[in-house]
């Protein structure tokens, strides 16, 4: 009797715990939540202005280091700093007041190779143009960056 009423007991159990649970509801989100849509874009070519910059920069070091080097070292004919890429290479055989010679020509063909870098850095970022996404206009004005 026992086993009869412990299973008339599950069986009551059961049936009032199987029953559904009411639906969850769903509330929608806030207006200023709803998903807006991506702005139209389309595909344009642009150098690649990361290697421009680094080469112009790259280059202006050379550069400032060329002109200071003429001046700390004593360099004569001291114009041929000025020349840009060229000028160092023309520096190393030339004479100098002090006595620091060999290695103001290790500075000058070390100045060479970074302006020749930084010229060629520029050069590269210049002729390689990638595709860029950008954002059509829409409505007049569209700021990008």
């Amino acid at each position: 009797m026992n086993t009869v009423l412990a299973t008339l007991v599950w069986l009551a159990a059961s049936t009032v715990l199987a029953q559904e649970a009411p639906p969850p509801t769903f509330y929608a989100p806030p207006p200023y939540m709803q998903p807006v849509a991506p702005p139209p874009t389309h595909v344009e070519l642009r150098p690649n202005y990361a290697l421009i910059f680094s080469g112009v920069g790259v280059f202006a070091l050379g550069y400032m280091l060329d002109v200071g080097g003429t001046l700390v070292v004593g360099h004569e004919p001291a114009w041929e700093c000025a020349i840009p890429v060229v000028g160092p290479y023309l520096q190393v055989g030339d004479t100098f007041s002090r006595d620091w010679s060999d290695l103001a020509k290790g500075f000058y063909v070390f100045d060479g190779l970074v302006q020749t870098a930084g010229f060629v850095l520029t050069v590269v970022g210049s002729s390689l143009w990638h595709k860029v996404p950008v954002r059509s206009a829409q409505n007049g004005l569209v700021v990008t960056f």
